[in-house]
């Protein structure tokens, strides 16, 4: 589903690196790859790492996006041990609130997967957070929070956690049945 963000836009930051240090260059890396795939996602207009690599030292995401004139920010660190890697993505608010946060994990021989599947849920979650914000002045509050809690749950862990989301979801629909 196309993500309309009008004239604004969505900044990733070039991601912290903690690793060996002939590895380094993987943290500015993976955030342009992570441009390149978001790219493509209809009507979502993300910048290019020319415009946020200088925020690589100044890891304030709310500030960043204020001056980048952006929607969401994705901020993220990539750890790297051995053969294995580990990426934890962030995807903030201009006003700082964090929205939604991912973890990926596999080994060096699958970085490409990893960068396509961590781009797939970032878009993922811009989408579900504008189509909720796109409901705020019709559902009340409450109706989009327990959404927004269910959608969690179920990308969390759908096998444990799907009563709950049905609950949640449910509740939302009785808060507002035209959400």
């Amino acid at each position: 589903a196309p993500v309309a963000f009008g004239s604004r836009a969505l900044a990733v930051l070039p991601f912290v690196y903690r690793g060996p240090k002939e590895h380094d260059y993987l943290g500015e890396g993976l955030a342009e790859e992570l441009i390149d795939v978001l790219t493509r996602t209809k009507e979502l207009k993300v910048l290019a790492l020319g415009a946020t690599r200088r925020y690589a030292e100044d890891r304030d995401p709310a500030r960043n996006g204020r001056e980048l004139d952006a929607d969401a920010v994705v901020d993220g660190t990539l750890q790297l041990g051995g053969s294995r890697m580990r990426f934890t993505v962030r995807l903030m608010e201009p006003d700082g609130v964090q929205r939604w946060t991912e973890r990926f994990e596999g080994s060096f021989e699958d970085l490409f997967e990893l960068q396509e599947s961590m781009a797939r849920r970032v878009a993922e979650a811009l989408r579900v957070e504008v189509y909720a914000s796109h409901h705020r002045h019709v559902a009340p509050p409450e109706a989009v929070e327990a959404y927004l809690r269910a959608r969690r749950l179920l990308r969390a862990d759908i096998m444990t956690r799907a009563e709950s989301a049905v609950q949640l979801l449910e509740q939302a629909i009785a808060l507002a049945p035209d959400f």
